[in-house]
């Protein structure tokens, strides 16, 4: 038995799942400086009722940081435009816990242009797995994915109060860019690689680790 016989079928990314898309981020595992995994892989439009149960798991504070609004509940629109990405202008990647194959964790890109060079980005780490470094291993494999589609810059619109984000933006050399609506602040960095995260093998069931050891 290898390691995908015991992976949680949530977990696991075939061509079946994303017709017409070239998924090339293939799924890798992170190892959180607590000992907890999770399995980063590609949004697929199969995985709606894990963002509602993920969202779900988001406290008012960290909904209102990802909306900038309160939000009780995503609607079938919102849920089709968060899934249903075409891995191209729009690139999505969700980390699932490698023991139960629950939605803890959400990062995305999406081109200001198609075919454009700068994105406007978001990551997303449900409460219970804040501060474990979850959201740099998610901005790691955006950022990996966003070099090889020839991205150069992100953009982004975070609350002012939303310090895990901005120190995020701020690893990979984001400058505040001005103000923006609703006391939030705007900023742009270039995508630069970070920190030593490795190329994954395409293989689901070959999952090489890379360990966090941030926020």
């Amino acid at each position: 038995m290898n390691d995908a016989d015991a992976l949680p079928a949530s977990v696991m990314l075939t061509a079946e799942m994303m017709p017409g898309s070239e998924h090339p981020t293939p799924p890798r595992t992170v190892e959180l400086r607590d000992g907890r995994e999770a399995v980063i892989r590609p949004v697929a439009p199969q995985d709606k009722e894990l963002f509602v149960r993920g969202f779900d798991q988001l406290g008012p504070e960290s909904g209102y940081r990802r909306f900038l609004t309160s939000k009780t509940a995503l609607s079938p629109r919102e849920l089709e435009y968060l899934t249903e990405v075409d891995h191209r202008d729009h690139v999505a990647l969700i980390a699932l816990d490698a023991e139960s194959g629950e939605a803890v964790g959400v990062a995305r890109f999406v081109r200001e242009r198609p075919g454009g060079d700068s994105a406007e980005v978001a990551v997303t780490v449900v409460d219970d797995w804040q501060g474990r470094g979850l959201g740099t291993g998610l901005m790691e494999a955006l950022t990996e994915r966003a070099r090889e589609s020839g991205l150069r810059a992100y953009t982004a619109t975070v609350a002012a109060d939303n310090a895990p984000m901005i120190e995020h933006l701020e690893r990979i050399g984001a400058l505040r860019a001005g103000p923006a609506e609703g006391g939030a602040v705007r900023t742009r960095s270039s995508c630069r690689r970070q920190g030593s995260a490795r190329r994954s093998s395409p293989r689901c069931g070959r999952r090489p680790k890379t360990r966090c050891g941030s926020t």
